[in-house]
């Protein structure tokens, strides 16, 4: 696990085995960043945001309050994934998308 400069991980957070968070994100309150995961520099994880296994998220993404990433998608950078989503599929970068499944509005 390596988390980078300026990062800020607020109450409850986890960040599981070899995953990689870069500089100046913020892992807001009681998000999990899962195994094997890949988190871009700017990027924003909302309360209780979940990204699975072998996730990777874009450098200035944000996701949104509660929203869940499934093994191996990828979220583009500065993408936003709304709040309660379910990413099944990758998310172009600069893309929002929103719902269930995730969908690009």
């Amino acid at each position: 696990m390596a988390v980078g400069r300026g990062t800020v991980a607020f109450a409850n957070v986890v960040v599981n085995v070899d995953s990689i968070v870069a500089e100046d994100v913020t892992l807001n309150t009681a998000c999990s960043v899962d195994r094997d995961c890949a988190v871009g520099a700017h990027a924003h994880l909302a309360p209780a945001s979940i990204i699975s296994g072998g996730v990777r998220i874009g450098e200035g993404a944000f996701l949104g309050i509660g929203m869940v990433a499934l093994p191996g998608v990828a979220v583009g950078a500065w993408a936003i994934v709304g709040a309660g989503a379910v990413v099944t599929a990758d998310v172009r970068p600069g893309a929002t998308v929103v719902g269930v499944p995730a969908r690009e509005v």
